[in-house]
């Protein structure tokens, strides 16, 4: 039987009948209509045509009870929809598992008196675990570099249902809403019948800890794979500093972690950026270092990266693999090739695996040869980085200052970052972790980062220092007269004359609007400032100034602002000259 030319349906179906779907009640519709025909041409899939939707729904709904499987209910546009509620908030209520798919026009059409339009997407907000909107738009025609998916939009649409199908049936079940633009034509078919496999994300819980058998089915697996753990913001947690010591400590394991990860780990896995920046000298080089350090598994830990470099590497060489843990949401998928989410945290996860691939060893149960990955890595770091320090030498720079600093920064200091360039310039030039560093990655906002950091001061009993930008300082610049700050608060502000990212990132540094647009300097009077709120001021212009204030500025008593004054164009080339050598 011919199937839908729409790919975006075909994806929807797919997913769903490899997530364990086999029944759908669909109505009637002319929107609908690459819905009804996709699901016609599966035979996998028990299709009850039922042109009433407050029966189909009840129906469905039944179904769903008797067989304690999720039932697909599909409808066209308009009211339609709405003649679901009463069944989709009875399952709700009973906690039973529906999908629900209502085909839509295109956003452009809404509120344009075109016939059968509404505001679809979150119609049932309040009656659904999870709402969905597939858009017309969303990566359309936007290829991948990686071998996955043809396009981005694929993957948006492959990801999307898989989290639906999650959200249905994960933890507490209950029904969710995929709302699907669809766009003409509607009713056009392909006669061919290959059909992908499709990608399928799938769950292993573990709210008490993996069983041991599961623990060795997925260590046994992972001995002769390529392993790299990325390691985004967290908290700082000693058990998982640990246990991520032992695990790395496995030949086939190697870690990417930034700085505001908190964990105490060797440093070495804290250059990503210098490793894996596009070299404009020698393209050929990069390529062939990305090639080589490809993984054929990644586990994903915390927050959000901050390395554009970690991200594009993964979407572009894709590991075959991509898990994440009970410290990341099973919908997450920043590296587009998620397959296995695991309930567990990572402490215990990274814990039970190690023991249990020791043990296999020992038992002579691992099969084939183990990767030496973490020795490419650490080759790969010592051949082709050299220490920031090193290279920045006494050229008065951004690199050379945060080098100093974090050379001289003592251990018992919690240290805020105040936005994306101190937490790159951290990873390039952080040698060993404080005691802490944090800083506003959730959604990386600029506006609240000096007010988080005194926060952070006010409950923390040893000294804090905020390492910040001008324009960031700029934000908030009362914060500094409040009576609640501790006498252990220091900031540092690297003035580099406004926005120096855009100085440096590929997409604004060539601009001609670049200074005025950008990096849009608004001199700060950051000396009148800290004397009219009672601040030490300190000020350096060079290294050998800034060298001769570091040992007084950590020391002193009060709290103190330490302002840097850098050339922003030199700072930008240095920069640009460290990465792409």
């Amino acid at each position: 039987m011919n199937d839908t030319a729409n790919k975006d349906c075909r994806i929807l179906c797919d997913v769903l009948i490899a997530q364990g779907l086999r029944d759908a009640v669909l109505s009637p519709g002319s929107r609908n209509a690459p819905l009804l025909i996709a699901a016609s041409a599966r035979p996998e899939l028990h299709s009850h045509v039922v042109t009433d939707e407050r029966t189909a729904g009840f129906l469905a709904l039944g179904m769903a009870v008797a067989s304690q499987r999720p039932v697909m209910l599909a409808c066209t546009s308009g009211t339609a929809l709405y003649n679901y509620a009463p069944a989709v908030a009875e399952a709700m209520y009973q906690k039973i598992p529906l999908i629900v798919v209502t085909a839509d026009r295109p956003a452009r059409w809404i509120d344009q008196d075109d016939s059968q339009t509404l505001r679809q997407p979150d119609a049932l907000e309040k009656i659904v675990k999870r709402s969905f909107n597939i858009t017309t738009a969303e990566g359309e025609g936007v290829a991948t570099k990686g071998p996955r998916f043809g396009s981005e939009r694929e993957w948006f649409v492959n990801r999307t249902v898989n989290e639906a199908w999650l959200a249905a049936t994960q933890g507490t079940p209950g029904p969710v809403h995929i709302n699907i633009q669809l766009d003409n034509p509607l009713s056009e078919t392909i006669d061919d019948d290959r059909r992908e496999t499709p990608r399928i994300i799938s769950v292993v819980e573990g709210n008490s800890g993996l069983r041991p058998d599961t623990v060795m089915e997925w260590a046994k697996h992972m001995a002769g794979k390529k392993v790299l753990v990325t390691a985004g913001f967290m908290r700082p947690d000693n058990a998982l500093s640990r246990a991520l010591n032992e695990f790395m400590m496995l030949p086939n394991v190697a870690v990417c972690a930034e700085p505001i990860s908190n964990l105490h780990i060797p440093a070495d896995a804290w250059i990503i950026d210098a490793l894996l920046h596009p070299r404009a000298g020698n393209p050929q080089l990069a390529a062939e270092i990305r090639r080589t350090l490809r993984p054929d598994i990644v586990i994903s830990i915390g927050g959000a990266l901050v390395s554009r470099m970690l991200k594009d590497f993964l979407r572009e060489y894709q590991p075959d693999e991509l898990y994440t843990l009970a410290d990341t949401d099973w919908g997450t998928d920043c590296f587009q090739s998620l397959t296995t989410h695991f309930d567990v945290k990572p402490a215990q996860f990274f814990r039970s695996v190690t023991a249990m691939t020791h043990w296999l060893g020992r038992k002579g149960r691992i099969s084939g040869p183990v990767p030496e990955y973490a020795a490419m890595w650490r080759d790969a770091r010592r051949r082709h980085t050299i220490p920031a320090r090193s290279f920045a030498g006494n050229i008065w720079s951004e690199l050379a200052a945060y080098s100093m600093i974090f050379d001289r920064l003592p251990a018992d200091y919690n240290v805020f970052l105040s936005n994306g360039t101190p937490v790159r310039y951290a990873a390039l030039c952080m040698e060993r972790m404080p005691h802490a560093c944090y800083g506003n990655r959730g959604v990386s906002g600029i506006e609240g980062t000096s007010a988080t950091a005194a926060g952070i001061a006010m409950k923390y009993p040893g000294p804090t220092l905020l390492i910040t930008g001008d324009m960031s300082f700029g934000y908030n610049p009362q914060i500094m007269g409040l009576d609640l700050l501790p006498d252990n608060f220091k900031t540092i502000i690297v003035n580099n004359a406004g926005g120096g990212i855009f100085r440096f990132i590929r997409t604004t540094r060539a601009l001609e609007q670049r200074e005025e647009f950008f990096c849009a300097d608004r001199p700060q009077p950051v000396e009148a400032l800290a004397h009219a709120y009672g601040w030490e001021y300190m000020t350096a212009d060079s290294c050998d100034s800034l060298q001769s204030r570091l040992e007084c500025f950590f020391s002193s008593p009060r709290r103190t602002i330490l302002e840097l004054r850098v050339d922003p164009e030199q700072s930008a080339q240095v920069l640009i000259n460290y990465l792409e050598k």
